[in-house]
């Protein structure tokens, strides 16, 4: 299937630090390509062996470079049968869409004036309020024009701005039956696969913003999926579904904006969770408006924030993590550890506040990794040389307790393995690690 993109074995036949040609690059690129956007299809295996002949650090740095894009990439397609329809209202595209497990989600999209395919650009998410469920393709554009006008005006004039139907289909009071907040983040993961096969995103600058409904998804998101945000802005939006594991957002900028007098989403939750933020050490900028309601005033506030985040790109190799979950399909990664196994789970139930089961904190320190966790019973470790020296011998610490001593081997697969699990190709890692926690 993929064996057509590879050269020879020949022509393969590399020394160490050497760099891949151009047409090299292309083909693994390709397989980068492959494994983001199709993460279920099985990698020819053999091929890939081709390029453990390389040096896993010159992989690595034609990984970033991403995807490969065209022309073609934005193009209507076939989604589950049937053909796209792309209908155009100013600067937004509507009609966008993608499958996950049966069903189709839409999605519109407000690119920059000079959006070159060949050049990665900054992506503003806006969830998708649950209030544009009956409205035409002309309604859902105009309001995504809300924020793409905040984009512009905090100077993200060069920002790719995507609203989804998500919510409107099965978030609360949506269309269908509300799925639990961690099956829609399940949703959400698809939905950005499908992004990333047709635009071409700076993955260091991606960013989450909402008001009311859309804003405690935009809180939720970046808990779930920490890694893959710079930072978010919420506005008007209660912090109750986040409170079990605001420690997962330690390593984004945060803007919060909420009304003293809002009576739907009472002030104490924001001003609590920012002080919890700021005692962890987040970058948080937190701004109260006196009088104010849950009104205009507070929600154009937004634009004030993403100046603010606008500052503070993703760091995909912070030192330091945590990640607490109730379940696996809230767990994920962040940045480089995945949480494989609980000691329980919970089923999981719309609108529900949900205790973290489990979680884990982790920190590096030189060639020491330390772990400290509850309720979790195996991590996969993705690590770099951006995090660590590979070639040393590297310590793992798990609640007190030596579970690994040694070097890692670095690969070829293991590094799009890791790719293709996170949708990342800027956070890369050469070596994976799989951890069983200490017994007690």
């Amino acid at each position: 299937m993929l064996a057509f993109l590879f050269l020879s074995a020949a022509l393969l036949v590399a020394p160490g630090g050497e760099k891949l040609s151009r047409s090299e690059q292309l083909a693994w690129r390709t397989l980068v390509t492959e494994v983001v956007t199709q993460p279920q299809q099985t990698l020819d295996v053999e091929s890939i062996k081709e390029f453990e002949r390389f040096d896993t650090a010159e992989l690595a740095r034609v990984a970033r470079l991403g995807p490969n894009y065209d022309s073609d990439s934005a193009k209507a397609r076939e989604v589950n049968g049937a053909k796209e329809t792309l209908e155009s209202f100013g600067r937004t595209t509507s009609g966008y869409s993608f499958e996950y497990e049966g069903h189709v989600y839409r999605y519109a999209v407000s690119l920059p004036r000079k959006y070159e395919p060949s050049e990665a650009w900054p992506l503003l998410l806006d969830p998708g309020h649950g209030s544009g469920a009956k409205l035409d393709a002309a309604g859902k554009a105009g309001m995504l024009d809300y924020y793409r006008n905040m984009a512009d005006e905090a100077g993200g004039r060069d920002w790719i701005v995507i609203r989804t139907e998500i919510i409107e289909q099965v978030g609360a009071g949506g269309l269908h039956k509300p799925l639990p907040e961690d099956e829609v983040i399940a949703v959400y993961d698809a939905f950005f696969r499908d992004v990333y096969s047709r635009f071409h995103v700076d993955l260091s600058q991606v960013r989450v913003a909402g008001i009311s409904q859309t804003g405690f998804w935009a809180w939720y998101l970046a808990a779930a999926r920490p890694s893959r945000f710079a930072g978010l802005a919420p506005a008007a939006a209660v912090t109750w579904q986040v409170d079990p594991n605001l420690e997962n957002l330690r390593n984004l900028a945060i803007f919060v904006a909420h009304g003293d007098q809002d009576e739907k989403c009472p002030v104490e939750q924001p001003r609590v969770a920012v002080r919890r933020l700021a005692n962890l050490g987040a970058r948080v900028l937190y701004h109260e408006i006196a009088e104010a309601g849950h009104d205009g005033k507070v929600f154009w506030r937004i634009a004030k924030g993403l100046e603010f985040l606008k500052q503070h790109p993703r760091d995909p190799y912070p030192k330091q993590i945590s990640k607490a979950c109730a379940n696996l399909r809230e767990g994920g990664w962040a940045y480089w550890l995945r949480i494989d196994e609980l000691e329980r789970e919970d089923g999981g139930e719309a609108s529900v506040k949900r205790p973290a089961l489990g979680g884990v904190d982790g920190k590096i320190e030189g060639q020491e990794i330390r772990l400290h966790s509850e309720g979790v019973k195996r991590v996969t470790l993705g690590l770099s040389s951006e995090l660590l020296d590979l070639d040393q011998s590297i310590t793992v610490i798990w609640n007190g307790k030596t579970v690994h001593e040694g070097k890692l081997q670095t690969s070829a697969q293991a590094m799009l393995e890791l790719i293709g699990s996170k949708a990342d190709w800027i956070g890369v890692f050469e070596a994976k690690l799989e951890l069983t926690g200490p017994k007690r």
